[in-house]
């Protein structure tokens, strides 16, 4: 992490490990370009996500 740069890109790139919450929604980062601030993540939801109709409740939606 250099130059003033957010910690949020050293996690994207790997550096340091992401936060907790991160984590917990199976983050894992496809593509990282700090220069653009684009950045294509992919999450895993798990059971545990799910509402009794069997769907990832919507809190787990947005936060991911």
């Amino acid at each position: 992490m250099g130059d003033g740069e957010s910690p949020f890109w050293a996690a994207a790139r790997g550096e340091i490990p992401p936060p907790p919450a991160a984590k917990l929604l199976g983050w894992k980062v496809l593509e990282a370009e700090p220069g653009s601030g684009r950045i294509r993540v992919q999450f895993e939801a798990t059971r545990e996500f799910t509402n009794p109709m069997g769907n990832v409740q919507g809190g787990f939606l947005a936060a991911m």
